[in-house]
């Protein structure tokens, strides 16, 4: 066995001066999350060892008797983080009756040796306690090489050997508590299990240590010339006049859907657009002539316009088929290509007319003629034949009711030329018999 979870249930074990080598080095694994606690003590009437946890870090205190005073050492690493670590405490020169002692955790050294002191032989005949005030695992421990079962087991065949004397029985096995089961992470977020702790794994759009808070995605001020508003594990960008795009970032040409007339130039100026105009021209895009002109001999409207005065001074008002300020042009039937199936468009003054190609007709060409004249055939025949069929089926109809009113008329009355006739033929054929056939011969 070499796991165990303790709780607060310490060991106590002996080697009754069973070791036959110095005591030079103490190893063990761990884990655990508890910040302070004892993990292996032994003292007697002049030595003293002691290693455990403070505040969740390594804390060795040491006096063999060969040192002039208690040796003391905390490592800078933190241990108590619900990982396996591996410590191992030894003598650097181990021959010697007294040499600098060395911590290492996870092959890593801390701090270097500390403190001159002899070995710990005196662990060959005093108790030692295991696990005081500790709670976590224990994997393998080892002092001077001699492995300190953590259940009960059968006497060892070995010469050195420590033996339990008393203590509650460790839980086999290193689970810890099923911390994931009440589903503390919210919002969907992930628990993970990380011995005696957890750890939840945020859904997107949330985090703190439950998952509980909303991430505000505008805190980082995405939007560089809008309004930004929080969604749920995103933002949207209200862009200011002038700019475009997701982040409002983008300038926007206002130019390209704006456009000046009488010569005048357009200018994208801090999100607005302006209209230069040329001299004698005003107006926000330049449409007004400056002074305005008045409906006189000067103000000349062609094509049968008629020159109406305003505020804005004389203006145009153009016949169907004419546009522009002076009527002067005419309006381009054909332009949207109103003719179909090919044909050819003909501008007419304020209409059009479609020159169909053979085979179309209609005011734009949009009947074939070909597939009306299929139909025709068609109907000639179909409709005399079925009238024809009609008529025959009507006259059957009437010379069946006649036969049968005929007969019916017949078999319910009674006539005596007709009973003369019925007799007279019964008497001539017993009259009229045919001889036997053997007196012909």
């Amino acid at each position: 066995l070499t796991e165990a979870i303790f709780q607060d249930n310490a060991l106590q074990y002996v080697a009754n001066s069973s070791l036959l080598s110095p005591v030079t080095d103490i190893t063990m694994d761990i884990r655990t999350r508890d910040e302070n606690g004892i993990l292996l003590r032994a003292a007697s009437r002049a030595e003293v060892f002691c290693l455990g946890l403070l505040n969740s870090s390594l804390l060795v205190k040491l006096d063999s008797g060969a040192s002039a005073e208690l040796l003391a050492f905390t490592s800078d690493r933190v241990i108590a983080d619900g990982a396996w670590h591996h410590i191992q405490l030894t003598m650097v020169e181990p021959t010697h009756s007294v040499s600098r002692w060395r911590l290492t955790v996870d092959g890593q050294r801390f701090g270097g040796s500390f403190g001159v002191g002899g070995n710990l032989n005196f662990l060959n005949d005093t108790n030692v306690w295991l696990a005081e005030k500790y709670t976590g695992c224990l994997g393998e421990v080892r002092v001077g090489g001699v492995y300190l079962p953590l259940i009960n087991v059968p006497d060892a065949p070995q010469m050195s050997r420590f033996s339990r004397l008393g203590g509650h029985e460790p839980i086999i096995g290193c689970q810890g508590s099923p911390i994931c089961d009440s589903q503390p992470c919210l919002n969907q977020g992930v628990c993970q299990d990380q011995f005696n702790e957890f750890n939840c794994s945020c859904s997107a759009g949330w985090e703190g240590k439950l998952c509980e808070l909303e991430v505000n995605e505008c805190s980082s001020s995405p939007c560089g010339y809008g309004t930004c508003k929080d969604l749920l594990a995103d933002y949207q960008c209200d862009c200011h006049s002038g700019y475009t795009g997701r982040d409002c970032k983008e300038e926007l040409d206002n130019c390209l859907e704006f456009s000046c007339v009488n010569g005048g130039t357009c200018m994208d100026k801090g999100g607005a657009h302006t209209c230069s105009c040329p001299r004698g021209y005003v107006g926000k895009r330049c449409q007004w002539r400056f002074p305005p002109v008045a409906c006189d001999a000067d103000t000349k409207c062609l094509n049968g316009g008629v020159c109406i005065g305003g505020d804005s001074g004389g203006n145009c008002t153009c016949k169907p088929g004419y546009t522009g300020a002076r009527c002067e042009t005419e309006i381009d039937e054909c332009e949207f290509r109103p003719c179909l199936n090919g044909a050819t468009c003909l501008d007419r003054l304020n209409h059009f007319q479609c020159v169909c190609v053979l085979g179309f007709s209609g005011r734009v060409c949009e009947n074939n003629r070909e597939e009306h004249t299929e139909r025709v055939p068609w109907l000639v025949v179909t409709i005399p034949l079925t009238t024809l069929c009609v008529l025959v089926a009507i006259l059957v109809v009437f010379c069946m009711v006649m036969t049968a009113r005929k007969k019916r008329q017949s078999e319910g009355t009674y006539s005596p030329s007709s009973q003369e006739v019925a007799g007279a033929r019964l008497e001539m054929g017993s009259v009229l018999k045919v001889p036997p056939e053997e007196r012909l011969i």
